[in-house]
């Protein structure tokens, strides 16, 4: 799956469905208007969808869907579904549900970074193949 950033900043309407998740003036989305991203995984909590992005291979961000048009609307076949304890749902590649994982690859562990560099390139090249 593909998605390109169409927006850096929450619509006010977005704003209130985020709540306590965005906070006026503090929270930024590192990300760029116009540039195509892999999606690498989606999740849905309290009623809004997210993507997980890497805008670098050391950090896995989730940034919400608003943000972004589909380019590409292939889902991974690298892809679990999970339903959580607190009700929210993912789809994510097994790796990402290992805990910490996304603290481990954002602090340099070796172990996670290795993994999580293949899978960014796994993900990569599904969604370069022609459908």
């Amino acid at each position: 799956m593909r998605a390109r950033c169409i927006s850096e900043k929450p619509t006010p309407s977005l704003i209130k469905a985020l709540g306590a998740n965005y906070r006026e003036g503090k929270t930024v989305y590192p990300v760029t208007l116009g540039q195509e991203y892999t999606v690498l995984g989606i999740g849905f909590w309290d009623g809004v969808a997210w993507f997980e992005i890497a805008p670098s291979l050391s950090a896995i961000l989730s940034i919400p869907v608003s943000l972004f048009e589909l380019t590409d609307a292939r889902l991974s076949r690298h892809w679990e579904a999970r339903i959580h304890h607190d009700g929210a749902f993912t789809l994510w590649p097994p790796s990402f549900y290992h805990e910490h994982y996304h603290y481990h690859v954002s602090e340099g562990h070796a172990e996670a970074l290795e993994d999580f560099r293949y899978l960014f390139n796994l993900l990569e090249s599904e969604a370069a193949a022609a459908p």
